[in-house]
């Protein structure tokens, strides 16, 4: 019977040495695991810390393109403004020069009709002075036709009384 519980316990022996070797193979493997989680946690945060500079970046540059992207916007609405003063200046002075040249053409439509009955009251004095001057040039005309006459019959008269 010793020999039994001897080999028993040889048995138990090498079962525990089994185990115990299992149980090393185990824990070495646990360990290699545990290591190797370690190892791709400390990957896998130093990829989420990348992660997180390049996200930190995109937002400063979306910040950036929307801060340029209000500023065109402002510059934009700016020149808008701009062009629409310049806009209604110059439709102001086009109305201006318009009333300007219909008060101009006005004053040349009224200095017209001024010249047209001056030179209407001439061309009437004209007339007026052509047909006294007529008179005069008729009445010239006849006192010399009269004279004419008479030294003709000066003339006859004295013909006649020589002959």
């Amino acid at each position: 019977e010793l020999e039994d519980v001897v080999g028993q316990l040889a048995e138990s022996r090498a079962a525990y040495k089994t185990l115990a070797a299992e149980r090393q193979a185990a824990d070495n493997e646990g360990n290699l695991a545990a290591r190797e989680f370690s190892f791709r946690a400390a990957e896998a945060d130093t990829l989420l810390q990348s992660l997180r500079r390049q996200v930190a970046d995109e937002q400063a540059g979306c910040e950036d393109a929307r801060s340029r992207a209000a500023s065109a916007k402002a510059h934009s609405e700016s020149i808008e403004r701009e062009r629409e003063e310049e806009r209604a200046a110059h439709e102001e002075a086009l109305e201006a020069a318009r009333a300007d040249a219909q008060s101009a053409s006005d004053a040349a439509d009224r200095t017209l009709a001024g010249v047209r009955e001056e030179a209407a009251e001439a061309g009437r004095r004209v007339e007026e002075e052509v047909v006294e001057h007529m008179s005069s040039l008729a009445e010239a005309l006849r006192r010399e036709t009269a004279a004419e006459d008479e030294a003709r019959d000066a003339v006859a008269r004295a013909e006649k009384a020589e002959g």
